[in-house]
């Protein structure tokens, strides 16, 4: 994937920007490998709506300062928080597969869950965790005046889309019924889903905004495919296609950002 930070990533190359060029609407999207996936709606809706994109991911780093499960994640959330204010950054985007840091990985795999200090796993732990460091995170976040975004992840499908539908095709099988239950999805993202309402409804500067939706029809599937491609290009990652398929969850994003720049021009013409 593009875009995504390491140790070796110099400073200068720390970020990657989208849209349009840099002006007094600029946002940060700071977060995982699920954020780099996330760079086609970004680029071309800051680009229809001529606001400029930053973006900051490191694979497997959750954006929660203190909650890191590795020595390179802390280094590279330091870096991103120390470049805030030199960045002149309004809105702070956080994307993550979040549920990958409360409950691992849908094999079972707890390498990147959230421990107690003895390195056990424990659910109720990750997720006290969760809470209590994203608050912590938001808190600092908006105390700097930035606005907050939080996105919730796509639907994690239990199978490699790619490799079913061409198995699939190769069989002449349907795929309307391919995809992950949409009770399953409400089932594994209900704490998350209950926390984020929570931060957002103690805190106007904080904003969620859900993918699912789009991915989620009513006959009770979230869907992988569209016209024969593939909307994943794994069992967590939307693809190119998937993101666009999406894109519309992000306008009243954009939208807000748009008239924030707007509102930001008239009263420095105010005060010229």
């Amino acid at each position: 994937m593009r875009c995504l930070a390491d140790d070796k990533t110099p400073d200068d190359k720390l970020f990657c920007h989208y849209g349009a060029p840099a002006l007094s609407s600029r946002l940060l999207v700071w977060g995982d490998s699920h954020a780099t996936a996330l760079i086609p709606v970004f680029d071309e809706g800051a680009q229809k709506h001529g606001v400029s994109v930053i973006l900051a991911s490191s694979t497997g780093c959750l954006p929660v300062e203190g909650l890191e499960h590795d020595q390179r994640c802390a280094r590279f959330n330091r870096r991103v928080e120390q470049e805030l204010k030199p960045q002149s950054v309004g809105d702070v985007v956080l994307v993550a597969r979040w549920s990958l840091y409360l409950y691992g990985d849908a094999k079972g795999d707890l390498g990147h869950a959230l421990k107690d200090a003895h390195g056990r796993y424990e659910r109720a732990n990750a997720e006290q965790q969760l809470a209590e460091g994203l608050q912590a995170t938001i808190r600092q976040l908006r105390n700097g005046g930035l606005r907050v975004w939080l996105i919730k992840e796509a639907p994690l499908q239990p199978f490699s889309p790619p490799y079913r539908l061409s198995r699939l095709a190769m069989l002449h099988r349907p795929t309307d019924d391919v995809g992950l239950a949409v009770a399953e999805h409400f089932k594994r993202q209900a704490f998350i889903s209950q926390l984020f309402a929570q931060i957002a409804a103690a805190n106007p500067g904080v904003t969620v905004v859900d993918p699912a939706p789009l991915l989620c029809a009513a006959n009770g599937w979230c869907r992988v495919e569209l016209g024969g491609q593939s909307l994943y290009t794994d069992d967590n990652h939307l693809s190119s296609v998937g993101t666009r398929y999406v894109e519309g969850f992000l306008e009243p994003f954009f939208r807000s950002l748009r008239n924030a720049s707007v509102e930001s021009d008239v009263s420095r013409n105010d005060v010229q």
